[in-house]
């Protein structure tokens, strides 16, 4: 990591003695230095809009600083609009712990690197501007004053891009994904009220000026204030394949990495859920381990990050607890997403080669780690509901089945053959179509349960429940309404056809191999039969088919009637 740092300080300081010296060569040909508090001034604004502006987090800044970078050179001279805006660039790694990455040495080298790459980005710009006969001061602008300040925006975003890209890259981070074209397009969107700002400054009364300063203010206060309202509503709960795959691209984004790990922690459990885990571009599959295995649990145990930037001499401690898998990473994070203090997951990278992470690292992973947190627990509850509904519909359709379903022979029972009874014949009511009610009684069943016991009793009734089944039409029900008693119910079914179906499973019943449940053993059913009358009810029906089978019973049983 000292090797990365070397590089970076030795970029930023060979750009700090370019715009050192070329800066003050020209403060000291220059005589229109503002007052102390208007420089003050200049330089709180320009703090403010990166404090308040628009959120660029690949970058670390946040946009608008267009808008009073390009006020101070068309109100000021180059060089001391260069210097006011590099010393504002210069404080602002020193005082944003967001920007600095949590890191002091990070702040030192992005203080030196920002403050040179501003001054010699508004020095270029001015000198761009005035190539193309650029007016100074600006005055109520024309038509051709458009061309050189085109070329002055155009300059000034050119090398912001080209000086932060080159910082990314010794920095070992993927320009292409950090730097993307929107970031440069919403900078040079405030670079018309910069110019306007100018313009009032130099031509309007006091009041006027202070009037649109106090405007500009309240409207870089109000969109930064939008775009947290924003962000916060696009934290929803989402699916949490889909937010961890949005957490690995921004982590790629931000760090090399070799293995990536999104990890929830389920405390009730006491698991750990390796969610999402790719190892140098391949996704392995989900799995779960004990929720103190290696690191993983001693971030958990401490509620803490870890930073190992060299594992041969990470603490004892530390690899004594290790896994394999830790032992094998030359360096790595882990960073806990916080619940109300309590750690809900684990975000980790590592990399075989060491001081692949630094402290600035580290507070990166934090960051994505506080950003993602609240999503995570959003998404995690949500899947554990999707999840709790689930269970409880498999278990309510069981619960449904079960009341309407008889558990001895898996046909329908009393309850499920009232409920169609009724609704059968509202619908041949309204259709006007036949329909034919069979209650059947298997013969001396009393008998055959004393004789032979309940076992061959219980298959005795699955079996002859199987037969009916296969007897009443697919449109029709069978079901067991009491011990040894059954009902059937034929819609559609004139009545001669239903006294030829019910003859065959009498038939069928009798026939049927029982004596290979017990040589002893031989069954016969009677069935009584009735159709609705097109008046009756259901009870006004069963009575009918009940009267039929006692009939057939009086009549030597074995028979339908």
């Amino acid at each position: 990591m000292a090797s990365r740092y070397r590089i970076l300080a030795v970029y930023s300081l060979l750009l700090a003695i370019v715009a050192g010296v070329w800066l003050g060569f020209g403060l000291a040909a220059t005589r229109d230095f503002p007052s102390p508090w208007v420089a003050a001034a200049a330089v709180g604004v320009c703090l403010l809009v990166w404090q308040f502006g628009v959120p660029v987090p690949r970058v670390g800044l946040s946009s608008m600083e267009r808008l009073p970078q390009i006020a101070l050179l068309l109100v000021f001279s180059a060089p001391v609009a260069a210097a006011l805006c590099g010393a504002a660039a210069f404080l602002w790694p020193l005082l944003s712990r967001r920007y600095s990455l949590g890191s002091p040495r990070a702040a030192v080298l992005r203080a030196v690197h920002n403050g040179a790459m501003d001054t010699l980005m508004i020095l270029l710009a001015s000198a761009a501007y005035l190539a193309l006969g650029g007016r100074h001061p600006l005055g109520v602008p024309t038509l051709a004053d458009l061309a050189p300040l085109v070329a002055m925006a155009l300059t000034a975003q050119a090398v912001n891009v080209l000086l932060l890209a080159t910082w990314f890259r010794l920095d070992n981070r993927d320009v292409r994904r950090i730097i993307r074209p929107v970031y440069s397009f919403i900078d040079l969107l405030f670079v018309p009220a910069g110019v306007l700002a100018a313009v009032l400054y130099d031509t309007a009364e006091p009041v006027v000026f202070a009037l649109f300063a106090g405007l500009m203010i309240v409207f870089v206060l109000s969109f930064n204030g939008l775009a947290g309202r924003l962000a916060a509503g696009n934290s929803r709960a989402s699916p949490l394949d889909d937010l961890g795959d949005r957490i690995l691209a921004e982590t790629r984004v931000l760090l090399r990495f070799e293995e990536f790990c999104l990890v929830l922690v389920d405390h009730e459990q006491h698991t750990l859920d390796l969610r999402l885990q790719e190892v140098r571009g391949v996704r392995l599959p989900a799995r779960v381990k004990p929720a103190d295995s290696g690191l993983f649990g001693w971030v958990i145990d401490e509620r803490k990050p870890l930073l190992i930037e060299e594992w041969a001499r990470a603490p004892s401690r530390l690899r004594e607890r290790a896994e394999p898998d830790d032992a094998a990473a030359g360096s790595l994070i882990v960073a806990p997403l916080l619940d109300a203090g309590r750690v809900a997951g684990l975000l980790c990278v590592r990399h075989s080669r060491p001081g692949t992470y630094s402290d600035a690292d580290l507070h990166l992973v934090q960051g994505l780690a506080v950003q993602f947190a609240p999503e995570i627990v959003a998404a995690r509850a949500s899947f554990d509901q999707e999840r709790l509904i689930a269970a409880l519909g498999v278990r309510s359709r069981a619960f449904e089945r079960e009341a309407q379903e008889d558990p001895l022979t898996g046909i329908p029972n009393r309850r499920a053959f009232s409920r169609r009874l009724a609704a059968e014949i509202e619908l041949a009511r309204v259709s006007a179509r036949p329909l034919v009610l069979a209650v059947a009684d298997l013969d001396r069943f009393k008998g055959i349960n004393d004789a032979l016991g309940h076992l061959v009793g219980d298959e005795v009734l699955r079996r002859s429940a199987a037969l009916m089944r296969e007897h009443v039409p697919e449109t029709g029900l069978a079901a067991r309404i009491g011990g040894e008693e059954f009902a059937m119910v034929f819609p559609g079914v004139e009545y001669p056809d239903a006294l030829a179906l019910c003859e065959r499973l009498r038939r069928a019943i009798e026939g049927h191999d029982w004596q290979a449940l017990h040589r002893d053993l031989g069954v016969t059913v009677s069935i009584g039969v009735a159709a609705w009358n097109g008046t009756a009810g259901a009870d006004e029906l069963v009575h009918a088919a009940d009267t039929c089978l006692y009939r057939a019973k009086h009549a030597g049983r074995n028979r339908v009637a």
